[in-house]
């Protein structure tokens, strides 16, 4: 007999409403294991249809009619909490749901690719029901007792074999290294404000090459909503990689690690008339390889402001268009510094049930600030000294250019979802030969839940990078146009074995085809290990 004919009436209602919170809400998709095919609520009206051996939280839910508010799923959350005592079996802790779940629904949608928050503020989709109800309910006295209660330790160790770990197209040198894992994540809402905190570090140590890798990444982001209508936010993301003959591929370059990069993001949002928004964005990108590497063609800032107004017609649709202003200046190049103006309008849709459609198109026009230059070249060799001054200038003067974006993610079932993305767009290079190039990428990710406590990953990227010969120094190449593609793939098979353990075994390849002598590569990876969240 179905254990659900066990509980009161008083207690069922509530426990099916929680239920479908979670199979309508895709926030949980890492939280909550996905249900069995063979289960299934159906609620249609007040008629409550089910099927036998209910087992929580094993069980599919399906609702017929429109989603539930925002603010009905804050009451069904409450009502969770009262019948705990009905879903003890549940793996589910409470006391770790329900903070879980209120941070999530504020901070972020699902992020199956890169598109949303690119052309969002962190707030935009915030509700104003929630974070009413939100503040109400966590008006916090104490903050070091409560903090305990938002903060995440996790801890993964892995094995990887690599059999190609300098990217070299010949003589191939593998290895085997172990990988510890560290990461703590404080996510802590106040009153108007909302802090995020993420501290990672990465140990890789190799088995044949003499050498350890340390990879440390932290982010910091702050969100303050001084009243209702306006919202302003700031983040920091610092990546430094310790130095290593290891290689990886940054963009149009394949080279040895060691070096730091620094992402600052200030966002505000103001509601001009109902669902009529004006977004402005300031970031400012910083790349900086250790001197040893001699890359003196990469350093640079980067500099950029987005202002766009948005207007929502509905809550399926919204469109916005914008102007965006971009500086980039190379520390020891200055030669290949370059400014850029681009107008642009993107517009994304929602069809219920089946996926949603983002895209963006823009026209750019670039300026390289100093067209014509030379090159100084003295003789430090007593016996023949000299000292010659050549041209040394980008060909072009100006660059324009369409970019395009293009992106649809959709829930295929309610065991499988998938996004794709393309993006076109100009590229500053961190090539010597190079001031820019045109970058097509086009990229897949799917996840797949074969039962509840496996899941699969898969994704594909493919890019292909065109070099002009416009774009290019006269003494650093003559030759003309250059391309290079580039092809990842890959694929991990994770099994979760507690609420607080999973387990994962994954390999990835990449393949990288270039114009440019020596920058061709084939990689293969194989990797396994496993993750504890405490």
């Amino acid at each position: 007999m179905s254990r659900l004919t066990h509980l009161p009436f008083q207690k069922v209602v509530p426990l099916v409403l929680s239920l479908l919170l979670f199979s309508s809400n895709s926030l949980f998709a890492e939280e909550v294991s996905a249900p069995k095919p063979n289960i299934q609520l159906v609620m249609v009206g007040n008629t409550l249809v089910a099927v036998d051996n209910f087992d929580l939280p094993e069980v599919g839910v399906e609702t017929i009619g429109d989603q539930a508010s925002t603010l009905e799923r804050e009451i069904m959350l409450r009502k969770l909490a009262e019948t705990q005592e009905a879903i003890q079996e549940t793996k589910l802790s409470l006391k770790k749901l329900e903070p879980k779940f209120n941070q999530k629904v504020i901070t972020q949608k699902d992020q199956s690719t890169q598109s949303v928050l690119s052309n969002q503020t962190f707030f935009d989709h915030l509700d104003e029901e929630i974070i009413d109800s939100f503040r109400s309910a966590n008006n916090f006295d104490n903050f070091k007792t409560r903090l305990l209660d938002f903060m995440d330790y996790r801890v993964g160790i892995y094995g990887e074999y690599d059999d190609n770990i300098f990217l070299t197209p010949g003589n191939k040198k593998s290895d085997f290294k172990t990988i510890l894992s560290q990461t703590i994540e404080i996510q802590y809402p106040m009153d108007k404000f909302y802090l995020e905190l993420d501290y990672n570090v990465n140990l890789e140590n190799y088995g044949k090459v003499d050498d350890m890798v340390d990879t440390q990444t932290a982010l910091g982001r702050l969100s303050y909503y001084p009243f209702d209508k306006f919202s302003v936010g700031v983040s920091n993301l610092v990546q430094k990689v310790g130095d290593s003959e290891v290689a990886t591929s940054i963009g149009d370059q394949t080279l040895s690690l060691g070096f730091l990069t620094n992402n600052l993001r200030t966002d505000a949002k103001y509601e001009v008339w109902k669902d009529g928004f004006f977004e402005i964005f300031y970031n400012l990108e910083h790349i900086d390889f250790d001197e040893q590497n001699v890359q003196i063609f990469i350093d640079r800032d980067v500099h950029s402001i987005d202002a766009r107004l948005r207007h929502r017609f509905n809550p399926r649709f919204s469109n916005y268009m914008g102007y965006r202003f971009k500086d980039v200046q190379f520390k020891d190049f200055p030669l290949k510094d370059q400014e850029s103006s681009t107008l642009f309008y993107g517009a994304d849709y929602e069809f219920p049930g089946w996926f949603t459609v983002f895209s963006e198109i823009g026209y750019e026009s670039k300026d390289f600030k100093d067209p014509f230059g030379s090159l100084t070249i003295t003789s430090t060799d007593p016996a023949f000294p000299f000292t010659v001054t050549a041209p040394f200038a980008p060909r072009r003067r100006q660059d324009n250019n369409v970019n395009f974006l293009f992106g649809i993610e959709s829930n295929v079932s309610r065991y499988n979802t998938i996004g794709l993305t393309y993006n076109q767009r100009l590229v500053e290079s961190s090539r010597p030969e190079f001031s820019q190039y045109l970058g097509r990428t086009f990229a897949v990710n799917s996840r797949t839940y074969i039962d509840n406590k496996t899941i699969l990953f898969s994704s594909l990227f493919y890019e292909l990078q065109g070099f002009d010969a416009k774009d290019g120094f006269n003494l650093l190449f003559p030759d003309g146009d250059g391309t290079t593609k580039v092809y990842a793939s890959g694929i991990t098979l994770r099994r979760i074995l507690k609420d607080w353990l999973y387990f994962d075994i994954g390999y990835t390849y990449s393949r990288r085809t270039s114009d440019f002598p020596g920058e061709a590569y084939n990689n293969s990876r194989f990797r396994f290990g496993a993750q504890a969240t405490f």
